[in-house]
């Protein structure tokens, strides 16, 4: 339980919530994209993505009679509403003001994350009437790991464009080693997210084609 002990150690906490990527000093201290690089003003400011997600980890895993727990209640309840946001990833899930299935299922390649992600598990209450959903969808997500060769790199015109339109504030360039991990980052972020949700729905009986 580090993380939680971490995290009740009010490091970054402010009262409306934990501080953002961008507010963590030693960020510079490592190779980053733009995103994670240190902004004198954030240390201030409570970012409410971050602060949703962080509540949502410690309401799954910490003492419901700790301090830090109860803080997450009352900040989870604080952004319930926000539209801003996503809590563990993905919006609070409504299954009767999303109408789930009068959506088109032709279209869900195409939508991150798709519906299944909303469910998360045959244990969900919602399985058993959208079942029929989860099953195309898991069945999409194999076609679409099945058919993924190599994951896409941007091309040297495509870092040049990323380098000019966000100048390093130190006048170097990002697409050193920052870019080195952000090729791979949400290529593999994808693939892993695809492969938890098969292994929660025990749909990892299909094989991948091996690329010489």
């Amino acid at each position: 339980m580090g993380i939680i002990k971490y995290l009740a150690s009010g490091i970054y906490l402010l009262e409306n919530g934990w501080v953002g990527m961008q507010g963590i000093p030693s960020n510079n201290d490592f190779a980053h994209m733009p995103w994670f690089h240190f902004d004198p003003k954030k240390p201030a400011e409570a970012d409410i993505g971050v602060t949703k997600r962080l509540s949502d980890f410690i309401l799954k895993y910490a003492d419901e009679s700790s301090d830090i727990y109860h803080k997450a209640v009352v900040l989870k309840d604080k952004y319930k509403l926000s539209e801003q946001v996503l809590l563990n990833g993905f919006p609070d899930y409504d299954p009767v003001s999303l109408e789930m299935k009068s959506f088109d299922p032709a279209t869900w390649p195409a939508w991150l994350p798709l519906p299944v992600y909303f469910v998360g598990s045959p244990n969900s209450k919602h399985y058993p009437e959208l079942k029929h959903v989860v099953d195309i969808n898991l069945d999409s997500i194999i076609n679409t790991l099945q058919n993924t060769n190599e994951i896409q790199l941007a091309s040297e015109e495509e870092l040049n464009a990323f380098e000019q339109n966000n100048p390093h504030p130190d006048g170097k360039r990002w697409c050193v080693a920052e870019q080195a991990i952000g090729n791979y980052y949400w290529g593999t972020h994808n693939i892993t997210s695809n492969l938890d949700i098969l292994k929660k729905f025990d749909r990892l009986d299909f094989h991948l084609p091996i690329h010489a």
